[in-house]
């Protein structure tokens, strides 16, 4: 189940839910600043995305800044906190798969996760090519391209 974490008044949320809608993937819709994740809720997300806390702050905030929250920066367990109570601060919209997260800005970013989910669906037909292969992926389209040995070395 695909979750995003959604503030419906920002256009870059609303253009993230638009792509995984047309996407045809089943998601749920967390506005949170009406459902405020709870601190082992933001852990885990932090942990999907694998970046720290910090890194998932809006820092021009006016609550981040009015509340001198950049004194916690650095202290995972407080800007944690600091999420929970000033949930205006988390970063959106951030998309959380089975598979990975990401922070979609841009909204194409979760294309990064949906192309993911589609190459480990598909990997018995990846491994069946023979040689080395190269996958593009752009917004719309993803290509596996066969890639030809050549017996020459290059430098």
């Amino acid at each position: 189940m695909i979750k995003i974490y959604h503030n419906p008044r920002w256009g870059k949320s609303r253009k993230t839910l638009q792509i995984l809608n047309e996407s045809g993937k089943d998601c749920t819709v967390i506005e949170y600043l009406k459902e405020i994740p709870t601190e082992d809720e933001l852990k885990v997300i932090f942990n999907t995305l694998k970046i720290n806390p910090s890194d998932g702050i809006r820092k021009n905030e006016a609550e981040f800044k009015e509340n001198n929250l950049n004194q916690y920066i650095n202290d995972k367990d407080k800007m944690i906190k600091s999420m929970v109570k000033f949930p205006k601060i988390i970063e959106r919209p951030i998309v959380v798969t089975p598979k990975g997260a990401v922070i979609a800005r841009p909204p194409e970013r979760v294309f990064e996760i949906l192309w993911f989910k589609y190459i480990v669906n598909n990997v018995n037909y990846i491994n069946n090519i023979q040689g080395p292969i190269l996958i593009c992926i752009s917004n719309t389209w993803l290509h596996i391209i066969r890639l030809k040995q050549s017996k020459n070395n290059i430098n």
